[in-house]
């Protein structure tokens, strides 16, 4: 009956079985200690769960991207800018390819890489506050057709826009028009005044023309001995005949001009910080926006200063892979 069924619920046991269960995959994590995600590139080979990798990789771009960029301008770290260029390379590179043909997972890939270049860019200015007087080049029209699908993202995009142009009012309140990639040898270039300011760009200037002045006058000596060699073995040999002289040209390393002499050597020894970010920023113009170069017309020569002899000697910049 009902009651011996009720009483015997008490004496019931409880039996429970479990078992465990192991994914055949693993979601990338980021830690929430304002590191930086380092795992991007291993989730390169897991095709099936790329979506869920990037959309985890966006969630900490959204949530810890401010953190963790407070925390390197407050100990002064000196490598930001390098680490962002290579986030930005290597997400766009994935997430281009996983994205494409939808727009609205490509207008949060442009969010999230707008988003890093900000973050690139308030170090690169920590680092040379020089900088803000110039043009960086990213457009902040380009963004407003952006799909997103929250109201937080688009509050995300506005902030960002508006860092854009909060920076060319500076750039406009200093009666500025200088572009960065394009003021090369000229007095009020980025690299001008960088190095009018720098001692240690300063010394390798001096260093480069004495060197310069150096080999030009043991050139000059060499020309000179040729010579006398040429005339002493005329007289000895009067029946023998020498039409020509064997020496190599000293070709002077650096522009006559003062300016594109400065600039030259301000290359020579890139600041770490300054060349990142110009290499981030040239990777999300040429890239990411897809912008066209203003000017067609090529160099009739090309001389750069990882191959040119009379210069490597001085190079003395860290910033790997350059295009600019």
């Amino acid at each position: 009956n009902l009651d011996s069924f009720v009483a015997s619920l008490e004496k019931r046991s409880n039996a429970s079985t479990s078992r465990d269960f192991t994914p055949s995959w693993k979601l990338a994590k980021y830690d929430g200690d304002c590191s930086l995600p380092r795992c991007l590139d291993s989730i390169a080979s897991d095709k099936d769960h790329m979506q869920l990798n990037l959309a985890s990789f966006e969630s900490w771009v959204e949530t810890m991207l401010d953190r963790w960029m407070a925390s390197q301008l407050a100990h002064g770290y000196v490598d930001s800018c390098s680490q962002l260029r290579q986030l930005i390379e290597l997400y766009h590179r994935l997430a281009s390819a996983e994205y494409d043909g939808n727009p609205e997972s490509t207008s949060i890939m442009l969010l999230t890489i707008l988003e890093l270049w900000v973050a690139c860019d308030k170090a690169a200015v920590h680092a040379h506050p020089l900088l803000m007087d110039y043009d960086a080049g990213v457009p902040s029209e380009l963004f407003q057709n952006l799909l997103l699908p929250s109201r937080k993202k688009m509050e995300r995009l506005s902030q960002a826009e508006q860092y854009l142009v909060n920076r060319s009012r500076h750039r406009m309140s200093r009666c500025s028009d200088f572009h960065v990639y394009t003021s090369y040898g000229s007095p009020d270039s980025f690299s001008v005044r960088y190095f009018e300011q720098s001692g240690r760009h300063q010394k390798l200037l001096a260093e480069i023309e004495a060197n310069a002045t150096a080999d030009r006058d043991e050139k000059r000596r060499q020309l000179a001995r040729l010579k006398s060699q040429y005339q002493s073995l005329m007289s000895q040999y009067s029946r023998s005949t020498c039409n020509s002289l064997d020496i190599r040209v000293h070709e002077w390393p650096l522009p006559r001009n003062s300016y594109e002499k400065k600039s030259v050597v301000f290359e020579l020894a890139l600041p770490q910080t300054f060349g990142y970010w110009r290499e981030a920023s040239f990777y999300v113009l040429m890239n990411v926006l897809k912008l066209q170069h203003g000017g067609l017309k090529q160099p009739s020569t090309r001389y750069p200063l990882l191959t040119y002899d009379a210069l490597r000697r001085y190079l003395k910049t860290d910033v790997s892979k350059q295009r600019v």
